[in-house]
């Protein structure tokens, strides 16, 4: 081999163990480099899940600090712990303030299922443990920690791990926060504990601020509700009304089911139901029992002394009147150290009233006793005082709403009081009446009597004194107002002030003068047609004033007359006062016989009668009436001839006429006669002059207004005075379907 080929082959040696030793580094660095490559990404990994838990809890914090509804914030709270954790099941344990006791006050899955009726067998020591040292406990591996798998409450099945913060506020354990996880799930971690303990402090202030807010809020809604309460006990006078008015306000406020309302009856020493919701009406009606008696109300009675009772079926004072009862709570309502009833409410459910309810119900007791004793107060001075009607008025008013006009001033003129109706009535709005002197607001008055009686009112000597003026109000003109003044005292009976009533008479006096005029009207009209028509005539003239004014017009009528036959001769063997009866008897049957058929009575002449029909008040069957009036009449003198002797019976002749004349009254404005005048009146005085003792004539227009009603005789044409020729006429013999006289 020559030198080059050999130090080719030496060179080629090294390069060989140089490429060696190259690879060697190569390869040591890989495996350096892939150390650190994982390193990095469990760096990264950690510093991603711890990102994640920070962001969780800021985003969280934020969210609770925004949120003021108890359940919200603990359903937000579950909501970060299980999503940052991966628990499967979370609990939230809260201490209640009011009892002392440990609430489950959440719990659910993953899934935010709620748990109905969860198990505390795994978990309890560990809660146990961290309420009482305030300090978080975890389990990561709960199947290898035998100390834990020893104990009592034992482990649950299939269960691996456990976490467990306490929720502390200004040192003081306020609840817990529990989650676990199955074995077949991941292990709760350290890093799962400080997220959670970190996290417990913003759950328990949020938590904080939730209940805070529900207290603010319950107060605010036991506030409005006891304004409300005290808003219709002050506005209220009416004992009845007033004790309907606080069930309903307990019902609706505090959701009370079952509440009564009972009062002391110091006559027999007992208790009786006044008003109550929901409660039986044999309860109702017979409800009594003795103060001291064996039951929560005479005990609360006797006693002066609230009571709540979570559970009536345990205690030994509950007597039931509403057998679905389980917790009762009863509160006295006092007027000074005197009980004035109770104040009573019950549940269906056991332990359903809390402190607050009692203190709630205290409270509504006290305001009502003080309106109920302001209800009898006011009623006993109502009944003292009924004989003073201004201050009558006053307090109608002020309490009933009542439409009277108040005005109320102090001992210096200084007006207290202006209502609505005093600015209606007077036109004067009360912002600019109410603390100025009177006789600067009213300066209207001036002229009338109204300031001296209201001076005279601030004296004892004249407690109540009356008016009625007449003035010229700037807004409405001329008024008519009733004045009442009253002087205001007070306890000891020295003036403070004077209550003015005011009443608007305008309207009122217009209308009486209007009704005055009216009456004189209608009474005219009376005393111009009662004697000559039917009363049912009368009253529907006066519903048509204009019918009656002086003057005529003309129209057609029914005449009818009729006149007694053979009466002068009569008249000279009689006496004149029995003349007079019996002429008297046979014109009254005539006349009745015309008003029943609601004729109308023109005169009477002598021994005759003018009746008219159709007039004033017009009749289709005016004609018919003037038939059945005329046979009426026959038949009335018949009857009565029964009970006369031979000599003493007269009879009518009758004739009667259809025309037009001229109707209306005649004669002046004081003193007029309602009549007909015309020929076809004339007909029918003529017809009757030719008509025997008990016939009745019609002329032809009659008989032709009537023929299909009526059985007739056709006679001889006859003469009558006033006419050239002889007219037609026919006796009347009956009505269709009747007898003949």
């Amino acid at each position: 081999m020559d030198e080059k080929s050999q130090e080719e082959e030496e060179e080629l040696s090294f390069l060989e163990e140089q490429l060696a030793k190259t690879r060697e580094q190569l390869l040591i660095y890989a495996a350096d480099l892939a150390k650190s490559f994982a390193a990095g990404r469990r760096k990264t990994k950690e510093l991603e899940e711890k990102h994640k838990r920070l962001t969780a809890l800021y985003e969280v914090s934020r969210t609770l600090s925004s949120v003021l509804e108890l359940e919200r914030v603990l359903n937000l709270a579950m909501d970060a712990v299980m999503e940052v954790t991966e628990a499967e099941r979370g609990f939230a344990i809260l201490l209640d303030p009011k009892s002392g006791e440990w609430v489950l006050t959440l719990a659910r899955h993953i899934d935010q299922e709620e748990i109905d009726s969860p198990s505390f067998q795994t978990g309890r020591k560990v809660i146990e443990e961290v309420i009482a040292t305030h300090a978080p406990v975890i389990v990561t591996n709960l199947q290898a920690d035998q100390d834990l798998r020893a104990r009592p409450s034992g482990v649950g099945e299939g269960l691996r791990s456990i976490l467990c913060v306490p929720l502390v506020i200004r040192e003081k354990l306020t609840g817990v926060i529990y989650v676990d996880n199955q074995v077949k799930k991941g292990a709760l971690t350290e890093q799962d504990l400080d997220f959670l303990a970190a996290f417990a402090d913003q759950a328990a202030l949020a938590i904080e601020n939730a209940r805070l807010y529900e207290n603010v809020t319950a107060r605010m809604r036991e506030a409005m509700a006891l304004y409300k309460v005290s808003t219709r006990l002050m506005r209220t006078l009416n004992l009845d009304q007033l004790l309907e008015d606080i069930l309903e306000v307990l019902q609706r406020a505090f959701g009370y089911l079952n509440c009564a309302l009972l009062l002391v009856d110091e006559a027999t020493e007992e208790l009786y139901i006044k008003a109550a919701r929901s409660y039986p009406p044999e309860v109702m009606a017979t409800g009594r029992i003795k103060i001291g008696q064996e039951s929560v109300v005479g005990w609360v009675a006797a006693n002066k002394v609230a009571l709540n009772v979570p559970d009536v079926t345990r205690d030994s004072r509950y007597s039931q009147w509403v057998k679905e009862t389980r917790s009762e709570m009863a509160v006295p309502m006092l007027i000074g150290d005197k009980v004035i009833g109770v104040l009573d409410a019950q549940s269906p459910v056991v332990n359903a009233f809390s402190e607050d309810d009692l203190r709630v119900l205290s409270s509504v007791a006290a305001q009502a006793a003080i309106a109920i004793e302001r209800a009898r107060l006011y009623e006993e001075t109502r009944q003292k005082m009924t004989e003073i009607a201004t201050m009558k008025n006053y307090m109608d008013n002020i309490f009933a709403s009542i439409a009277s006009g108040v005005i109320t001033t102090d001992i210096k003129g200084r007006i207290t009081t202006f209502n609505r109706a005093a600015e209606a009535i007077l036109g004067v709005p009360s912002d600019r009446a109410v603390g100025r002197l009177y006789h600067d607001v009213l300066d209207f008055f001036k002229g009338t009597p109204f300031t001296s009686l209201l001076e005279k009112a601030k004296t004892p000597e004249h407690p109540y004194l009356a008016s009625e003026i007449e003035l010229c109000l700037p807004q409405r003109g001329k008024v008519s107002l009733s004045l009442e003044f009253s002087t205001l005292k007070d306890q000891d009976g020295e003036p403070l002030g004077v209550a003015v009533v005011i009443d608007d008479l305008t309207e009122k006096k217009r209308l009486e003068a209007e009704r005055e005029r009216e009456e004189r009207e209608k009474q005219r009209i009376r005393e111009l047609f009662q004697r000559y028509v039917a009363p049912t005539v009368v009253e529907r003239l006066i519903g048509g004033i204009e019918q009656v004014a002086l003057g005529g017009k003309r129209q057609v009528v029914t005449v009818l007359f009729a006149d007694i036959r053979g009466f002068t001769a009569f008249s000279e063997t009689r006496k004149p006062e029995e003349l007079v009866e019996i002429l008297n008897r046979h014109l009254a049957l005539a006349a009745q016989a015309v008003l029943e058929q609601e004729g109308t009575l023109d005169k009477f002449m002598g021994d005759a009668v003018m009746a008219l029909f159709n007039a004033p008040l017009l009749q289709p069957d005016h004609t018919l009436r003037a038939v059945r009036a005329a046979l009426a009449m026959q038949k009335a003198i018949a009857a009565y001839h029964r009970r006369l002797d031979s000599e003493a019976r007269l009879s009518f002749g009758v004739g009667i006429n259809v025309g037009e004349a001229v109707v209306g009254n005649v004669g002046t404005a004081e003193l007029m006669n309602y009549t007909a005048i015309g020929d076809s009146v004339n007909l029918a005085k003529g017809l009757q002059e030719n008509a025997e003792a008990g016939q009745i004539l019609l002329s032809q227009s009659a008989y032709d207004a009537v023929k299909e009603h009526v059985r007739v005789r056709a006679l001889e044409p006859i003469k009558v005075k006033g006419r050239s020729s002889a007219v037609p006429v026919y006796e009347l013999v009956g009505l269709v379907g009747c007898d003949a006289l």
